[in-house]
Order: structure tokens, then C-alpha cells, then sequence
């Protein structure tokens, strides 16, 4: 809490127990998912942080709210959190804040600058509640009117520049995504780096190991020394490995939960180690330089997917919702890698989608028939090498970007605690 020795000596302090009273909602009696018949929105959770209205009262046994009311989060992981600009039917998770001697927008700055407070301390075990004993002791200053309406105008003047200065960051954001999508389109189309004649051509290789090319003429044409073939012509798709049967129980190996793909990134980040005996049924196994791409829904549209890193004692097992992908002799693992990140796979991968709703999964015959762009080895190798040098640039960029953003939502802050001891 707040010491009052760090308030403004101008204003009165009271405490919030003092001055202002809560209207806890409640959920109405009839309900609706539609506003056919009934009018009034109701204000759940997502209602209330999103402005999204899925359902709808009469008014029977309802709390009521309008545009001018703050709303406080009451219940559940977001308590503490406030906001105001809607009207209906308060949700039961919810509360009204009710007061006198305040603009609504002060009360509403000065309980956002004592989120983090609320938030961190809640009541209960499960399901968090706001802490009476945390709330209603905080002190808040009370200055005359005129003078909540200035600190208001300049908090919302500071804020506009903040939110200007976020949006750009934002736009930036989404220009290095559609950079990054446009790298990867390049790469795959053959127009990321030059082709080299002295290369062998990769249907050469193809042949020699028994395969032939894809011929479908509604296919793009593809660079001199480049073929299509299908995924299952450059990988064998979850195959099983007979030599771990013969494996010691106790035998220490990695093992990647779904959680632990960063889909941002594209990496495996703090792998488990577990025995043998543990992950040798009910998972899927994979060796190093596989690649693993998330098969499920959200996981897949996320773009849960990573090259298999040094495992410990050479074996690694994993979410049974991964596809394992083996590169063969004429493909790296860092080409199949970046062509299965693409957005524009994972919509085809999507589009293939069996299964039922919310356990929808990118079926293996997707993978083993989709047409694949073949380059040299050699050429394979360049295409890599300068994806990596430009991605890790964007990566660079990302992170300052992010940086900036993070140091915004202080600064946030920093203007609210000023604000509330009466230093702007």
C-alpha cells in the first residue's frame, strides 16, 4: 500500500473503505445466446475485457450497469482489474464501484495503478478473490474536482502519446511478420539466393535413389537444377525405431512436451529427462535432426514445430501429437524445417483438419502427399545459410521492438504513480 507520505500534502487521504461501496453482479435468472427476445447484454468475462456479447437477459434478478460505471474483476485470475464503457447486466464475476466526491475516471487511473497490488494478493485457494482486507485499505487521495479533471487530462494526454508511440511499434511488428512470410515464400519459390549450374541437380540425386519426380502440371515451374516431389520422397514420416526396444529401462533420454515448442520461435526450449521405462509406451519417439511438427489443433495453427536438437543419450521421445519428419539423404533438416513453417502450409495443413471439434489433427497422408520444392543439396545449404543470417536480424529487431514495448507498459505505470502523488 501506498504510505500517505508520499501523497500530495495538499489532498485529503481516505480509505478506499471510506468512500467507496460495491455492487457485487449477479447471474440473472433467464439467459440467452442470442438478443432475439432479450435485450440487455450480459457482461461476463469476455464481455468485459474483449467487448464481445455472447449472451443476453430480460433483466429478472439482474444488477444493471451503465457506460459511466467502473466495473472491477471480483473473482477468478484477472481480479483487481477495471474498466468502464459498458452497459447491461453485470456478470457474476464482477463488481460496481460505487462512490461520491469522485470522477469516474480518476477512480478508475487510480485503481489501474494498484492492479499489480490487488492482483498479486488474492483470497482464496482455486479460484482467487479480491482481498476485502488489501482493497479496502488502500488510501487514495481526494483532490478538489477541478483538479481530478486536470490529472485526468494529463494522464489520458501522456497515455495518447504512449499508445501513438505503441501503435508504431506494433505496425513495425507486423511488418517484420510479413517480411519473415515473404523470406520463406522467397526460399521456397528458388529466389532467395542464385542457382549455381556447377550444383547437381536434385532430380540426378532423386533418381539415383530410386525416385522420381512429381509430374503435375498445376504445380509452379521451379528454378533450372530444382524438382517437386512429394514429402514422402525427402522424409519418412513417423517412423518407429526397432533399436529402442532393445534399450535399458533406466536409461536417461529427453523428453519435449507439447508445452515446451516455443512456436515463436521455432525451437525445443528446457527439454525433460526421464527413464526409459516412463516414455517407452504411449509417446512418440525421435532421433536427432528430425523434425517435429505439432499435428493438433491450436498447437499446429500456432506453429508448434522445431528441429530435434542433441538429445540426451542420442533419443528423445514426446507429445504423441507430434508428426516426426526424418530427413532422407536429399534434403537437410533446416530446409524441411522453414517449409513447414510457412503460414501458407499450416492453412493447407488446416484444410485437411479429421477428426472432431477440438481434437482436429493434421492427418500423416497430408504430409507423406504434399508437393515439395527440391533444390540442390548445395543450393539447399546457401538458401539456409542467408534465411538464418536475415531471420536472426529480424529476431534482433523483434526483441528491441518487444523491449520497447515492455518499457512502455511501465512507463504506464510509472505516469499513474506520479499522477496519484500529485507530481505531473
Amino acid at each position: 500500500m501506498e504510505e500517505s507520505n508520499v501523497i500530495s500534502k495538499k489532498w485529503e487521504i481516505r480509505k478506499l473503505s471510506t468512500v467507496i461501496s460495491i455492487t457485487k453482479g449477479k447471474k440473472p435468472r433467464n439467459l440467452e445466446a442470442n438478443n432475439t427476445r432479450y435485450l440487455i447484454p450480459y457482461i461476463n468475462i469476455e464481455a468485459f475485457e474483449k467487448g464481445v456479447f455472447t449472451q443476453y437477459t430480460d433483466g429478472i434478478d439482474a444488477r444493471t450497469c451503465d457506460v459511466t460505471d467502473i466495473l472491477m474483476v471480483w473473482d477468478g485470475a484477472r481480479c483487481g482489474l477495471v474498466g468502464k464503457g459498458v452497459s447491461g447486466a453485470i456478470g457474476s464475476t464482477l463488481a460496481k464501484l460505487d462512490f461520491q466526491d469522485f470522477i469516474p475516471s480518476f477512480v478508475f487511473y487510480f485503481l489501474q495503478s494498484h492492479y499489480d497490488t490487488i492482483n498479486k494478493n488474492p483470497r482464496g485457494i482455486g479460484i482467487p478473490h479480491v482481498d476485502p482486507n488489501i482493497f479496502w485499505n488502500i488510501q487514495i487521495p481526494l483532490p478538489p474536482l477541478a483538479e481530478q479533471e486536470r490529472i485526468v487530462a494529463k494522464i489520458e494526454a501522456l497515455f495518447s502519446q504512449l499508445e501513438a508511440g505503441g501503435a508504431a511499434l506494433r505496425r513495425a511488428q507486423a511488418g517484420l511478420k510479413r517480411y519473415k512470410a515473404s523470406l520463406l515464400k522467397a526460399a521456397c519459390e528458388g529466389r532467395l539466393v542464385p542457382q549455381d549450374p556447377s550444383d547437381e541437380p536434385a532430380e540426378v540425386v532423386l533418381r539415383r535413389l530410386g525416385k522420381s519426380p512429381l509430374q503435375d502440371a498445376s504445380l509452379p515451374s521451379l528454378p533450372r537444377g530444382w524438382c517437386w516431389v512429394t514429402m514422402s520422397e525427402v522424409a519418412d514420416i513417423n517412423l518407429r525405431e526397432p533399436f529402442i526396444r532393445n534399450l535399458p529401462d533406466d536409461l536417461l533420454v529427453t523428453f519435449v512436451p507439447m508445452a515446451a515448442v516455443n512456436a515463436e520461435m521455432g525451437i525445443i526450449v528446457k527439454p525433460e529427462q526421464r527413464p526409459l521405462k516412463e516414455v517407452r509406451k504411449g509417446f512418440t519417439s525421435f532421433l536427432e535432426g528430425d523434425v517435429i511438427f505439432a499435428k493438433i489443433t491450436p498447437c499446429m495453427e500456432n506453429g508448434k514445430a522445431a528441429i530435434v536438437p542433441k538429445l540426451h543419450n542420442g533419443v528423445g521421445f514426446g507429445s504423441t501429437e507430434f508428426h516426426v519428419l526424418r530427413p532422407r539423404e536429399n534434403v537437410i533438416s533446416q530446409w524441411l524445417f522453414y517449409f513447414v513453417r510457412r503460414e501458407s502450409f499450416r492453412v493447407d495443413a488446416k484444410a485437411s483438419f479429421t477428426g472432431t471439434a477440438g481434437q482436429l489433427r493434421v492427418p500423416a497422408k497430408f504430409l507423406a502427399s504434399y508437393p515439395f520444392p527440391l533444390p540442390p543439396l548445395a543450393e539447399q545449404e546457401r538458401i539456409v545459410a542467408e534465411l538464418e543470417q536475415r531471420l536472426t536480424v529480424v529476431a534482433q529487431v523483434e526483441a528491441a521492438i518487444q523491449a520497447a514495448l515492455t518499457r512502455s507498459a511501465r512507463l504506464r505505470q510509472a505516469i499513474l504513480k506520479r499522477a496519484f502523488r500529485g507530481e505531473l
